[in-house]
C-alpha cells in the first residue's frame, strides 16, 4: 500500500506488534545492539498502596516505575522510519526536482508504558494526558 500526499509518501505493510515504552532519559546511541545475547527482560508488576498496578524495571541500575496507558478508542500508534529521497517531475527543460519524505511503518502498538525514576511518570506529561487531548479534539471537531 502506497499513499502520496504532497511531498510525503507513506509505505505500509504487515506490521509487527510492539510494546512502546517511554523512559525518562535520552540514550545517546543509535547503532545496532545485540541485546538478546546480554540482557533478559525483567519487568515486575507491583500493586501500589492506592491500588494501581505499576511495572518496575531496571536500566543500568536505575529503577524505573511505569504506568500503562491505553491509546484512545481504537487508535493505534506506529513506529515509523523516515527517509528522504530526490524526486523529479516533468522532462527536459520543464524538469523540476524536489525532495520527498518516505515513511516506512516498522510496527504498531495500542498501549504504551510511561516510566519515571523511582516513581510513576508525571501525570501531567503530554503522554499521560493523551486520552484527555483526544476527548478535547472530538469536542472541538464535532
Amino acid at each position: 500500500m502506497e499513499e502520496k500526499k504532497d511531498d510525503k509518501i507513506v509505505v505500509g505493510s504487515q506490521n509487527e506488534k510492539l510494546s512502546a515504552n517511554l523512559v525518562p532519559f535520552h540514550i545517546q546511541y543509535s547503532g545496532p545492539a545485540n541485546t538478546k545475547d546480554y540482557f533478559t527482560v525483567t519487568k515486575q508488576v507491583q500493586v501500589q498502596t492506592d491500588g494501581t498496578e505499576v511495572e518496575v524495571a531496571y536500566f543500568r541500575g536505575c529503577k524505573l516505575v511505569g504506568v500503562n496507558q491505553e491509546l484512545p478508542r481504537g487508535y493505534k500508534g506506529y513506529l515509523m522510519n523516515k527517509n528522504e529521497v530526490l524526486q523529479t517531475t516533468g522532462q527536459g527543460p520543464d524538469q523540476q526536482f524536489f525532495s520527498a519524505k518516505i515513511y516506512n511503518t516498522m510496527g504498531e502498538f495500542d498501549k504504551l508504558t510511561i516510566y519515571g525514576h523511582d516513581q510513576p511518570g508525571d501525570a501531567g506529561s503530554q503522554w499521560a494526558t493523551l486520552n484527555e487531548w483526544q476527548e478535547l479534539s472530538d469536542i472541538i471537531h464535532s
